[in-house]
């Protein structure tokens, strides 16, 4: 080889590393929560643009339910540390980028977006636009504002703690995960959640499934997010995973 090439190689978790890593999460929670202080956000977070809750957290996973306004727009900013994705739950929406062309989304349109991607979600409709946003790593202040609309373009993450409300339940443990919380319905209750395994969610659909998100860890080392709408067959090999499951209430199934 010459003196001046680079000899490169991707390595990346395998097997082994997966089964230790889950292991020191069982035995060292702490090890991996050393990072996170971000429980003050778990109140309703009002916005000027509507308002977003924590529904799901973990070590690595950030579950987000947001309600954007007819009318209005988040800022254009971007996640430097973490990859995303946009789940449209109802209404109509756009999404910019640089230079990239307006994505329109709608109920059951799925964004993955990568790390640096800059991109802004419009409210197109005449309806609140609600949305799941799904972190990898859970990092709420890697957020990088270049515009915005209500004046907060290069501020940070919101520093004020979440607001309690008079319908919001709480965010509470979940064992099938050190330190893992799960909030079981959205503020207004038109989207409920619960974890249920791969396989259970296959066999076993609840009334009003729309859609889950698979949590396994190997995933999430690879910063990769997992998404499967109702029709979707969710594969064998992730039967025994875990997965936040989305849904709307009986009352809104049966009115539908």
């Amino acid at each position: 080889m010459s003196q001046h090439e680079v000899s490169s190689h991707d390595i990346l978790a395998g097997e082994h590393d997966l089964r230790h890593f889950t292991a020191c999460w069982h035995e060292q929670p702490t090890a991996l929560l050393a990072m996170q202080s971000d429980e003050a956000l778990d109140g309703l977070m009002p916005k000027p643009w509507g308002q977003e809750e924590r529904i799901y957290a973990d070590a690595l996973y950030d579950l987000w339910h947001l309600e954007i306004a007819p009318g209005q727009q988040t800022s254009l900013h971007c996640h430097p540390r973490k990859c995303t994705a946009l789940i449209a739950l109802s209404g109509v929406g756009t999404v910019h980028f640089l230079q990239r062309p307006v994505r329109s989304i709608e109920a059951l349109d799925v964004l993955h977006l990568g790390r640096g991607v800059f991109h802004q979600t419009r409210n197109a409709g005449t309806e609140p636009l609600h949305l799941i946003e799904v972190e990898v790593p859970r990092n709420k202040h890697d957020l990088v504002r270049l515009h915005d609309a209500y004046g907060r373009a290069g501020q940070g993450y919101e520093s004020t703690p979440g607001m309690s409300h008079s319908t919001l339940c709480s965010l509470a443990r979940h064992p099938h995960r050190p330190a893992a919380r799960l909030r079981t319905h959205c503020v207004h209750q038109h989207y409920h959640f619960a974890i249920s395994r791969g396989e259970q969610v296959i066999r076993q659909p609840e009334p009003g499934h729309l859609l889950s998100v698979c949590l396994a860890l190997h995933l999430a080392l690879a910063q990769r997010i997992h998404v499967f709408a109702a029709t979707n067959p969710i594969p064998e090999e992730l039967w025994q995973e875990p997965f936040v499951t989305i849904r709307v209430p009986a009352h809104a199934v049966s009115h539908s």
